[in-house]
């Protein structure tokens, strides 16, 4: 019998500790408790004496990651936060073997948030940040969104003799909650409420269902985005995006040229989105399309608004994306790829994103031009060469990017100067046009001569 194995298993463990606490010593602000069990980081005076805190999950192989994770995004951001890091990684082993308390499992780092307005900040951004990652459960807490590390539960703060934490997942009765996923509920099924009409569409994502709610007895659509679906390298995945679009659609309710939404929810390892089903047929299919052009001035008031009035930017437009009512209404869909033009401004790294020829693919040429301008022209174009887009939609995925990809270097070239809307190509091509207003009054200025 040899010890050989054991041996080596321990000095496996032995470096990975002296790696962990080399990380500990780098954030030179932490300072150990009285039994070592936790390093704390309290810089800031703690305002509230009981609250909801936060809770980063982890295990003794991701311990490292996820605490020099946690501290570059301190140092991104600049964040002067309250916080405590077990002090080592036998401590974290212990914690986890439910030795301290099952309640105790999995609490790796322990953030304790000033206000609702940064509790939220952090859930968010930690979320992002650690998408993707596995942690170990919490019995004691809350799971953010579908996270496998971020977890909160509400808590004492300052410890006070009076007080009885229970541990339980429970908020005490008179405590308002801020934080708007705890009220998502969670399914192992689709709910039975809802019958599948139509599958809509299915793909790596999820999915796109036509559904009767019985309850309500409203016909509508269920959008289903897919855990880690989709992930891009600013790490958001299908359910952000659609999280997002529910979010943008709320937001901009009231101005009527997009669906509704009436809930949403989770089944396992995805969320779900209901909305208002659009009855009417896609921009394409519009008998007028080439005859009455108020689809476009129509398109022209809507995107200005989102862009101007709530500081979006759509970034997706296609024919699909566009539903024309049996009443000619202009509707505009499909809201997962939209931004806030704060986000583009605050965020180093964003995805590019758009349907093939109806995006800018020349990322050298001016930025003053709102990027919904181009898609809109280009469902202009599009919309006077329908047998040449019909064409490019019928070739296979390498043919499609080539085709695109060669319009685009040659666009120029491609358009003739003889074509009613060419003064309006041209344009936008070359990203001249100042704002929404200035496209229509052209516009207009063309249809009347």
């Amino acid at each position: 019998m040899t010890y050989s194995n054991y041996k080596k298993y321990l000095e496996f463990e032995s470096e990975h500790q002296k790696c962990y606490e080399n990380l500990l010593n780098q954030y030179c602000s932490l300072s150990n408790s009285e039994d070592n069990h936790w390093a704390y980081n309290m810089v800031r005076e703690v305002k509230l004496e009981k609250g909801i805190k936060i809770h980063l999950s982890a295990h003794v192989l991701n311990a490292v990651i996820i605490a020099k994770m946690f501290f570059n995004f301190i140092e991104t951001y600049n964040l002067k936060i309250n916080f405590k890091i077990l002090a080592n990684l036998k401590e974290l082993a212990l914690q986890n073997s439910s030795i301290y308390g099952y309640s105790q499992v999995g609490k790796f780092i322990t953030i304790y948030p000033n206000n609702d307005e940064e509790l939220i900040f952090l859930l968010n951004k930690l979320e992002n940040l650690y998408r993707g990652i596995k942690g170990v459960d919490i019995p004691s807490d809350f799971r953010y969104q579908l996270s496998e590390v971020v977890f909160y539960r509400y808590g004492e703060f300052i410890k006070k003799d009076d007080f009885i934490d229970k541990r339980d997942r429970k908020f005490p009765t008179d405590v308002e909650i801020p934080i708007e996923d705890y009220f998502r509920e969670r399914f192992d099924v689709i709910p039975t409420k809802y019958i599948i009409l139509e599958i809509i569409n299915r793909n790596a994502k999820g999915g796109v269902y036509k559904v009767l709610n019985t309850e309500s007895n409203r016909i509508s659509v269920l959008k289903e985005a897919k855990n880690l679906s989709l992930l891009d390298f600013t790490n958001k995945d299908g359910i952000s995006r659609l999280m997002s679009e529910r979010s943008i659609l709320r937001d901009i309710e009231k101005e009527n040229f997009s669906p509704k939404v009436f809930g949403d929810f989770y089944v396992k390892n995805s969320y779900f989105v209901e909305e208002e089903y659009i009855e009417g047929v896609p921009l394409i299919n519009y008998k007028e399309l080439q005859t009455n052009y108020s689809w476009f001035l129509n398109l022209i008031d809507n995107l200005e608004l989102l862009n101007k009035k709530y500081n979006y930017t759509y970034r997706d437009l296609s024919f699909n994306n566009i539903i024309v009512s049996k009443e000619k209404k202009v509707y505009v869909i499909d809201f997962e790829h939209a931004l806030s033009k704060t986000e583009f401004e605050n965020e180093e790294r964003v995805s590019l994103f758009g349907t093939p020829g109806f995006y800018e693919t020349n990322l050298d040429l001016s930025e003053k031009q709102a990027e919904d301008i181009l898609g809109i022209v280009y469902l202009l174009f599009w919309s006077q060469n329908l047998k040449e887009y019909r064409h490019f939609l019928n070739l296979d995925y390498i043919a499609a990017m080539e085709y695109i990809m060669t319009f685009e270097k040659d666009r120029y070239n491609k358009i003739s100067s003889k074509e009613r809307f060419y003064p309006i190509y041209k344009k936008a091509f070359n990203h001249e046009y100042r704002d929404f207003s200035e496209l229509k009054s052209e516009f207009i200025q063309i249809l009347e001569g």
